[in-house]
């Protein structure tokens, strides 16, 4: 009851204190405005919960940053593991 997955987002606001994606960066963009509105915020409507892109390549890292960073307000912590990159905001 504390861990939902999801192949669809619902189209309100949720509020959860943690959204992890781990889907290819076409999507990750396409989908941006819907997956910022399933993250936790604040009385002042700064990011409150985490959000977590993960499965991105070098070349991809760039450009789901900003399109993320434009709606959340906020740069992300940047973590490498072999090939693959992830983008943590909160």
């Amino acid at each position: 009851d504390r861990m939902r997955v999801a192949a669809t987002l619902p189209p309100e606001e949720a509020g959860h204190d943690l959204v992890l994606a781990n889907i290819v960066s076409p999507v990750l963009i396409e989908h941006a405005p819907a997956l910022c509105r399933q993250v936790r915020r604040d009385a002042m409507g700064t990011i409150g919960g985490g959000l977590i892109l993960g499965g991105l390549r070098a070349a991809d890292v760039a450009a789901v940053a900003a399109r993320y960073e434009a709606l959340l307000g906020n740069e992300p912590a940047v973590t490498t593991g072999g090939d693959w990159h992830c983008l943590h905001f909160g």
